[in-house]
């Protein structure tokens, strides 16, 4: 029983993974998937072309992966895209 469950919890994870920090996006949206705080600022231009292919992303949606905000874990910062 104990094996099923963590199966299911092992699927569970990954699809919503997959949902909320996708790896891939529409054509034309290139976006960059940031881990760890950078240790300098980023650039004017880095902060407009992310902003522009935020924009580019039609409405926030939790069912395909574009939803706003960042999750926080004790040993790592992952940023999730929004719109």
């Amino acid at each position: 029983m104990a094996s099923k469950v963590e199966s299911e919890l092992s699927d569970l994870r990954k699809d919503l993974s997959a949902k909320v920090a996708p790896k891939t996006f529409p054509d034309g949206i290139n976006l960059t998937t940031v881990r760890t705080l950078p240790e300098q600022g980023r650039n004017k231009q880095w902060l407009e072309n992310e902003w522009k292919n935020l924009k580019m992303l039609e409405r926030g949606d939790v069912d395909s992966g574009r939803v706003s905000g960042c999750v926080y874990h004790v040993s790592e910062l992952t940023m999730i895209r929004w719109s």
